[in-house]
């Protein structure tokens, strides 16, 4: 739908680019990849974003159309074992919800659950207050 049709959500286009603006500062950190890298249509593909600067950072998960897994665990890289952090998880509708970890939790695995084919989810991680 192009925005000059007048169906053109600006409310779904304004939160959309508000997530570009939120996410933006973690796409010049580093990038590991956390799961294998494949265009398989049954697999998940997962990366994280770290910035070691703010020890924050987030991760991507994205499950593929005709995967049969309903979620993953993966291990985070870089987060301080001894750390506490606040995740937030954003899933396909923009629904958030919060809850503090340790980075031991982090790093020994981080379950994500994605409820059916063609979904997404991302969690954003930063030091706990």
């Amino acid at each position: 739908v192009a925005y000059l049709d007048p169906s053109f959500d600006w409310a779904k286009a304004a939160a959309g680019i508000a997530e570009i603006e939120a996410n933006r500062k973690y796409w010049y950190g580093d990038l590991y990849p956390l799961t294998p890298i494949n265009t398989d249509p049954e697999q998940f593909a997962a990366w994280q974003l770290h910035r070691a600067d703010l020890d924050a950072g987030l991760v991507l998960a994205f499950r593929r159309r005709e995967s049969n897994y309903a979620g993953l665990i993966l291990a985070l890289r870089a987060v301080r074992p001894d750390g506490r952090y606040q995740l937030t998880w954003i899933d396909d509708a923009r629904q958030e919800r919060r809850e503090t970890v340790t980075g031991r939790d982090l790093t020994e695995g981080l379950t994500l659950r994605l409820p059916s084919g063609a979904t997404s989810l991302l969690v954003r991680y930063q030091p706990a207050p």
